[in-house]
């Protein structure tokens, strides 16, 4: 009878493991998930704002150090990885990005232009999404971080390597 009783408890407690192992896993695989959402939006918004630069070329001595400012943003955040580098890169390109289409707007040629405002609409759009996603994933990673930190969860995530995630957070400029 103890014989079974233990059999019994040690099944009850592989279960367990198991259970909190592949809780730690799913939620690591919704984090990755909706950082390559995060990372694919901005890659968009990247290939948006090269557009937006060579729509205001045309305007040279109206946008010339805005557009500088922002060409230099749009290269520093490519070239950042992380969710904590990207949060350091992304203001410096939001700002830019505003800055230059305030001046796109006093330019009679762009406001009328169709591209333009197709691209601004996007680039609208993509920040919006942005917003939600963001929120989606730092609430992710939240919950991930707080369950692979507390045992015994941290002893399997680090078993197992399910690593916390850093938070998505821009400043905002």
């Amino acid at each position: 009878m103890i014989t079974i009783g233990v059999i019994l408890a040690l099944l009850g407690f592989v279960g367990w493991m198991v259970y909190l192992f592949n809780t730690l896993v799913s939620l690591s695989n919704h984090a990755d998930a909706a950082w390559a959402q995060i990372d694919s939006q901005l890659a968009r918004r990247y290939e948006l704002v090269a557009r937006l630069l060579d729509l205001v070329k045309t305007s040279q001595a109206a946008a010339g150090p805005a557009q500088e400012e922002l060409a230099a943003a749009r290269a520093a955040a490519m070239n950042a990885y992380t969710p904590a580098e990207k949060s350091q890169a992304e203001p410096p390109l939001a700002a830019g990005i505003t800055t230059v289409l305030a001046l796109a707007h006093s330019l009679p040629q762009l406001t009328t232009n169709e591209e333009f405002l197709q691209l601004q609409h996007t680039l609208t759009d993509i920040e919006d999404y942005l917003q939600g996603a963001r929120r989606e994933y730092n609430a992710l990673a939240e919950d991930l971080n707080a369950r692979s930190a507390s045992f015994p969860n941290s002893f399997l995530a680090s078993l197992f390597g399910v690593d916390s995630r850093e938070l998505y957070q821009p400043a905002h400029t």
